[in-house]
């Protein structure tokens, strides 16, 4: 579990200034490090799906990497509905 209340202190010797630096950092494993960044991944994930999704579903145009113009032009609202669910599937 995160806790702000563990503190890790580290002192290292900087070779350029020639001092003894110390850094306060969190005692947070790379297990759990990873695991919050997977998790931020994937709500990013979960939120870029809603709006394709409910356009698909309301058969409206809308936006994906697929559209020509790249960026520019809309896509299909079948081809909305796939992509919000393939991203839904992936977050």
């Amino acid at each position: 579990m995160f806790t702000l209340t563990t503190w890790l202190q580290t002192t290292i010797h900087c070779r350029s200034c020639q001092r003894w630096l110390t850094f306060f950092s969190l005692g947070v494993s790379s297990h759990a490090r990873w695991s919050l960044s997977c998790k931020f991944f994937r709500s990013g994930l979960l939120c870029n799906c809603v709006p394709h999704f409910i356009s698909g579903l309301r058969g409206e145009p809308f936006p994906t990497p697929f559209a020509k113009p790249h960026g520019v032009g809309d896509s299909s609202a079948l081809l909305n509905f796939f992509w919000g669910s393939l991203i839904y599937s992936r977050g």
